[in-house]
């Protein structure tokens, strides 16, 4: 049953039984990766954010696109930049991404979200 919760996300998501877009969602080069994927998603919602870890065992470009599916405004990349902590934070809906460090994420990742809740760059 945790695994479920987890990845489905923050409670308070769920209002009057519908189901809110993650802030992000977290995905990994590694497919077989889940963990990383789970422990960063985990990290997010302790700041937080409605964050869920793509849990699935899939291509990279398959992650992007069930977090798009899912209304996510970022997808969180982890790829071989997380062994020196880092990761990509993508901007799905500007098509942007940058490095942040690990450590700075939930930072980052809550500043760009007010900004686009409250009319910024979207």
């Amino acid at each position: 049953m945790a695994l479920v919760l987890d990845e489905q996300g923050t409670p308070g998501e769920f209002a009057q039984g519908r189901h809110l877009a993650p802030d992000a969602v977290v995905v990994s080069a590694d497919p077989a990766d889940t963990v990383s994927r789970l422990r960063v998603a985990t990290q997010l919602r302790s700041a937080g954010l409605a964050a869920r870890a793509d849990l699935g065992i899939r291509k990279l470009g398959r992650q992007m696109e069930g977090a798009a599916r899912d209304g996510a405004h970022f997808a969180v990349i982890l790829g071989d930049e997380l062994s020196e902590g880092q990761v990509q934070l993508r901007d799905l809906k500007a098509g942007t991404q940058h490095l942040v460090a690990l450590d700075d994420l939930g930072r980052e990742l809550s500043r760009a979200v007010k900004r686009h809740r409250h009319g910024g760059a979207d």
